[in-house]
């Protein structure tokens, strides 16, 4: 939360300080509490529209448009999926295997034909008919061996990709799920933010100088608890602590405005919730440390 507007809503500019977004309160007729929320936007968007040549106020479905620039939603994706190229990276990994298996075959049968014609030699038996046939084995069985060698490779190759691209589709069905939700909670929530900027444009603004408890409430009195709880996500630790505990002025209106636009429970369960914990110097063996403590 910056400390002039609400994040989530984005001033002209020319707004860079507190004091200049009363300046366009003023000029708005809008509660000057130095902070560009929800009414001061809609009632700029209004104005903008006025200014345009429009006769009446903006539509709902305006608003939404706004609205849906500021919730789009964050959506993933489950990259592309090549058949080939994840063939080629399998075969990179499974063939040299395999390649190998089929050069030690052909070794043992050159090593097996190699000693019958030893054996033949030292027999005096020459070339014979019976040595051929038996070297026509060992060839036929090494034939045979790397056939089935090449058989469970294209298998293994197969099966992986199928394991892959079943693992692809569902990553593609997940992600298409979640933009899905993501999608739906954007519209959700540009609906919510698009009611309340259409219903405070076009509700008459009441004098800050009434002193009055509603005229405080600019920040988050149109909110619902959705909508601030969505608002408290969106701090950062140091902001959740300021909120609940800084002593600044503009801190000290937010925490206001915050209290005056929820019950006392609320309020609790939201500090509970969000409220971090200050980190306090407790003694530690050996010398001095930083701890994080909870104080109740």
């Amino acid at each position: 939360m910056a400390n002039y507007f609400l994040i989530g809503f984005t001033p002209p500019a020319d707004v860079k300080s507190r004091e200049d977004v009363k300046e366009y309160q003023k000029k708005l007729n809008v509660t000057q509490d130095g902070v560009w929320g929800p009414k001061t936007q809609a009632a700029y968007e209004k104005s903008k529209g006025s200014l345009a040549g429009a006769s009446t106020p903006q539509s709902y479905a305006d608003y939404y448009a706004l609205a849906m620039r500021y919730a789009q939603p964050q959506t993933v994706s489950a990259g592309t999926f090549s058949t080939e190229a994840l063939k080629k990276d399998l075969q990179g990994f499974l063939r040299p295997g395999v390649d190998s298996s089929i050069a030690r075959r052909k070794q043992a049968a050159q090593a097996a034909n190699a000693e019958l014609d030893a054996d033949a030699f030292s027999r005096g038996m020459g070339s014979s008919t019976y040595i051929s046939s038996m070297k026509e084995r060992e060839d036929d069985d090494m034939q045979r061996d790397i056939t089935e060698l090449e058989a469970q490779y294209s298998a293994a190759l197969a099966e992986k990709l199928y394991e892959a691209m079943n693992e692809y589709q569902a990553r593609a069905f997940a992600a298409e799920t979640f933009n899905a939700q993501q999608k739906a909670a954007a519209q959700n929530t540009a609906a919510t933010l698009a009611s309340t900027w259409h219903t405070a444009a076009n509700t008459p603004q009441k004098s800050a100088s009434s002193g009055s408890r509603s005229a405080k409430k600019s920040m988050t009195a149109d909110l619902s608890i959705t909508e601030i709880y969505e608002l408290m996500e969106l701090l950062d630790e140091t902001e959740r602590y300021e909120l609940f505990n800084g002593d600044t002025a503009y801190w000290t209106v937010v925490r206001e405005e915050l209290e005056n636009s929820v019950s006392p429970e609320i309020y609790k369960k939201l500090q509970r919730e969000f409220e971090p914990a200050p980190k306090v110097k407790m003694p530690t063996p050996g010398g001095a440390g930083i701890v994080t403590k909870r104080t109740e």
